[in-house]
């Protein structure tokens, strides 16, 4: 017998879902986004890591979640660790959120970041960048077109504007985990979108 590296072919097949199971992803997708919007109404100057962890586990344990792999950073994703911690909301500083809860085994994951009273000009200007460059790209993720094309496009703008995308990845595949090697999404990611996949896109702007 000999042993094949076959985790390219298995990645191509679980990147495309059934029904049922985009059907969890949007349900997943929801808990997350009324998760994010409570605890949003709760985020102050001084709360800590530990607390904002502990908001977002019990909401979305209440609709039926039975694990959760969050991040958070408090002044930038320098910090370690990345998880939940006694570190504490600074006004003039943000939150760093990365939220990812699982439903009946598919995860998903919601990224955001929210200033802690009024937001920098430096932050206002890498939010209003990188929304337009996400709204000018992603349009294009349609059906046969070459993933890391698209993504190409979005960095371009992003970096036209002054402002680095992190390289290591720019989203992943998400179902069953939360992305692998060979789900990680960047410029250089050349198969075809399909009908049917999931992917989580977060470009990580410094």
């Amino acid at each position: 017998a000999v042993l094949e590296d076959a985790n390219a072919e298995l990645a191509a097949l679980r990147r495309v879902k059934s029904a049922e199971e985009r059907a969890l992803c949007r349900r997943c997708c929801e808990i997350a986004d009324d998760a994010y919007e409570h605890v949003l109404g709760k985020l102050h100057e001084g709360m800590s890591m530990f607390e904002i962890d502990a908001e977002f586990e019990y909401q979305v344990r209440l609709r039926g979640c039975e694990r959760m792999f969050n991040v958070y950073a408090s002044e930038s994703l320098s910090e370690l660790p990345w998880g939940a911690s006694s570190r504490t909301l600074k006004r003039g500083g943000a939150a760093f959120l990365e939220i990812s809860p699982q439903l009946e085994g598919y995860w998903t994951q919601l990224v955001r970041v929210v200033s802690v009273g009024e937001p920098s000009a430096t932050l206002r200007e890498m939010h209003e960048v990188t929304r337009a460059a996400m709204d000018a790209a992603l349009p294009h993720l349609t059906p046969g077109a070459i993933v890391g094309d698209v993504l190409g496009e979005m960095e371009s703008i992003i970096e036209t504007a002054g402002f680095t995308v992190m390289a290591t990845d720019t989203g992943h595949d998400l179902g069953c985990t939360l992305g692998e090697a060979a789900t990680w999404l960047t410029r250089e990611s050349r198969f075809p979108a399909q009908a049917g996949q999931v992917f989580e896109i977060h470009p990580v702007v410094l």
